[in-house]
């Protein structure tokens, strides 16, 4: 029977620990996860970090068009980047899926990928461009964003512009309930609160006439309300953007929403009538249609031009290490001719290191163009706000300018006046209103006295260096080193911004194999990582966290904050145990209940006016707000009294008959004795510090001076539900104070055994 009750206990025992050390556990478990596995449904512990390869999503199609680089780019950098393309041969794939940061990357063109070499456009896609135009204005009237088309020269432009476009015109979200809205309007039209042209058709005289219109309306307005039904269905799909299939079966259900037969009748008001449905109700259905057939042609015609065979469809690479970037960098900066007059200041700039290398070259350009404005009258507060109008304003007409196929350096020369500069250049585009508001602004921004025309080119020279200097940086440092490719790929990019969390693969092609015409196959992609790169992805999210906030400076202020309270602690605590157990004077007993009592005041209570007392003495964003008010502590006096009235008086009286004072006794033979208690009390102290939270939060605004439990409060605001990260964040924080408990808890077992509490 004993044996059972035994059993039993050390059953409960170990379900106790299981369920407390649970929550322990999946919070590690968490920390190793990738973002996509953190809401997974059922949970699970594993990680996909603890394989060697992993599968990853990616998107081609026309709707995986991903604007990326740098994300150290400025607005003016952004407005630049127009005027410098990235080229045509490149072809960009979105990852839907977690992002990688290293290994060896296997993708494989599914199916048969056919492509095309650059082409001038023919008269039939002319035609097809001539028709988007002609429909585009009354897409616009009935609210549908539409794409803009210039005059082309190249089938890929064309084909590069017109599907970059439609994924913001046929975007699911927008399209279909434009669509939806359209119909529903035309058919409020015809009859809505006994108003409408159904009520306006009651006024025809010919009686077999009326009923024709009637009828005509009520069945154009039930198969209006039907299709309307119908399309709420493509509201929902896995894309944003409605695929090639839907765009078709849209335009089937908008085709026989309108396919009713005109009735044949003979009255003149029943004519009018049907008339004006034809011209207000039918015609821009009937527009909208065809706008979805354009496409439907528009699509077989960039396939139809596809002749080639791609030979070979794996491409392997592998990541590089950073040594191998900052070379293959600094060669491409050495042959560019744009860069060579500031080959002198990017040496400068690269002595502060590759981390801001963008933002550092600008801000050099802008220190110096600064400094010239200066020279020339541009107050010192002003100066900078002034270099920033420049560059946004400068960049939108080159922006302007190049869309048209314009060149702004040919155009002006160095002695050409400001008035002289805008007439040249809208002679070039005389109906652009953007252009001449631009315009009007950069002759409010150049200062008196200086050669326009010369300092409009320093103006360009300097956008374009900034631009070429970006994109060059952004290219060389996600380049991979390729393994295997078929002979047309030339270089394969990853470019990745963590903050916004996304990623993109970009294939470079030979320069006369434009990229657009690889939208349309199907990809799958794979990483592969070795021994070393698997622990390196196990520990990705520690490493992410502790960059995400000052964690280095959090973990000082802890140990520092929780040292000192702790010792000071111990010293005062220790003295006052003395004085309440050793020592006899009148009212100690009477004083000790006063200080026990004040244990039973809620903490809470005390912040406000602990916080006006700190502040009246101006500590607030000081150690001392942090450290004094936690150094006497009435458990930890009572804690110690407690051990103190165990040591034998005599071992006290013995010690004073030797001669032995007071402090010597303390310090030389109570402590050392206590020492499992006072070492039980440190710990419960530094444990309580360590994990102090509310009181930091309030008497600090300064980051230098927060503690780790603060620091995670801040990185979970700034990381927002990125709960694998603030679990590695959490677990690194508690850690130390798992580890101290580990080796201290043979002294806190014995010192809470050996103060008589029970």
């Amino acid at each position: 029977m004993r044996g059972l009750k035994e059993v039993m206990v050390y059953i409960l025992l170990s379900i106790g620990a299981i369920v407390m050390l649970v929550p322990f556990a999946w919070m590690i478990s968490t920390s190793f996860k990738l973002p996509s596995e953190v809401d997974k449904w059922p949970p699970q512990w594993g990680s996909k970090n603890f394989f060697s390869k992993r599968l990853v999503k990616v998107r081609g199609g026309f709707d995986a068009v991903a604007e990326s680089g740098s994300s150290e780019g400025s607005l003016r950098e952004a407005l630049a980047s127009v005027a410098i393309k990235r080229g045509d041969n490149v072809f960009t794939l979105n990852v839907d899926d977690d992002l990688f940061y290293r290994g060896e990357l296997h993708l494989l063109i599914e199916g048969n990928p056919r492509y095309a070499k650059t082409m001038p456009i023919d008269e039939r896609t002319k035609d097809l461009i001539n028709r988007i135009k002609s429909l585009s204005s009354s897409m616009r009237q009935m609210g549908f964003n539409t794409v803009r088309l210039s005059n082309y020269d190249k089938m890929e432009d064309f084909f590069n512009d017109y599907f970059t476009q439609s994924i913001a015109e046929f975007n699911r979200l927008n399209f279909v309930p434009k669509v939806m809205a359209n119909l529903n309007r035309y058919s409020n039209l015809i009859e809505k609160n006994n108003r409408g042209l159904i009520l306006l058709a009651r006024r025809v005289k010919n009686e077999e006439d009326r009923r024709k219109v009637e009828d005509f309306l009520k069945n154009l307005k039930g198969n209006f309300i039907l299709a309307s039904e119908k399309l709420k269905i493509y509201m929902k799909g896995s894309r944003e953007t409605l695929s090639y299939g839907e765009i078709m079966e849209i335009a089937k259900l908008l085709r026989a929403s309108f396919n009713v037969k005109l009735p044949d009748v003979s009255d003149p008001f029943a004519k009018r009538i049907i008339k004006i449905v034809r011209l207000k109700v039918i015609s821009p259905i009937e527009k909208l249609e065809k706008r979805l057939e354009i496409h439907d042609e528009v699509v077989k015609d960039y396939e139809s031009v596809q002749k080639y065979k791609l030979e070979g469809r794996e491409i392997v690479a592998r990541f590089t290490p950073k040594d191998y970037r900052i070379k293959l960098l600094n060669e491409r900066l050495k042959s560019s001719p744009i860069l060579k007059p500031y080959l002198n200041r990017i040496r400068e700039i690269e002595k502060q290191g590759y981390d801001n290398f963008t933002q550092n070259f600008s801000g050099l350009l802008d220190k110096n163009l600064a400094e010239f404005l200066k020279e020339h009258g541009v107050e010192e507060d002003l100066v900078y706000q002034r270099v920033s109008d420049l560059r946004n304003t400068i960049s939108s007409i080159m922006n302007v300018l190049t869309e048209s196929g314009e060149d702004l350096e040919k155009t002006i020369s160095d002695s050409d006046s400001i008035d002289e500069v805008k007439e040249k250049l809208m002679s070039m585009l005389p109906d652009s209103l953007l252009l001449k508001t631009q315009l009007s602004k950069l002759e409010r921004l150049i200062p008196r006295g200086v050669e326009a025309g010369r300092f409009i080119k320093r103006l360009i020279d300097e956008t374009m260096a900034i631009s070429v200097l970006r994109d060059i940086y952004a290219n060389s440092m996600s380049e991979l080193r390729i393994l295997k490719a078929p002979p047309i790929v030339k270089e394969v990019r990853v470019k990745y911004d963590k903050e916004k969390y996304w990623e993109v693969i970009e294939i470079v092609f030979d320069k006369d194999i434009p990229g657009v015409y690889f939208r349309d196959e199907n990809y799958k992609a794979a990483v592969f990582f070795n021994f070393k790169e698997v622990m390196a992805n196990i520990f990705q999210n520690y490493a992410d966290a502790w960059h995400a906030a000052p964690f280095g400076r959090y973990y000082l202020n802890t140990i520092f904050v929780a040292t000192a309270t702790t010792i000071l602690e111990v010293i005062l605590a220790s003295m006052a145990a003395f004085a309440f157990s050793i020592l006899r004077f009148k009212g100690r007993d009477l004083l000790f209940g006063i200080f026990v009592a004040t244990m039973m005041v809620p903490g809470e209570v005390l912040l406000v006016p602990n916080y006006i007392t700190v502040s009246k003495f101006g500590w607030i964003d000081t150690y001392y707000a942090l450290i004094i008010p936690w150094i006497v502590s009435v458990f930890a006096i009572f804690l110690i009294r407690q051990y103190f009235l165990t040591l034998p008086r005599e071992l006290y009286d013995a010690a004073k008959i030797d001669g032995c004072s007071n402090w010597r006794y303390l310090w030389w033979i109570a402590v050392p004795l206590s020492k499992p208690v006072i070492i039980t009390g440190a710990l419960l102290k530094f444990v309580g510090s360590w994990n102090a939270f509310l009181w930091v939060l309030i008497v600090t605004n300064d980051p230098k001076y927060r503690t780790l439990p603060v620091g995670l409060y801040t990185f979970r605001g700034e990381a927002g539900d990125i709960y694998n990260q603030l679990m590695a964040a959490a677990t690194f924080s508690v850690l130390p104070v798992i580890i101290l408990f580990l080796f201290a808890q043979k002294h806190f077992i014995r010192g809470i055994a050996r103060t008589g509490l029970k």
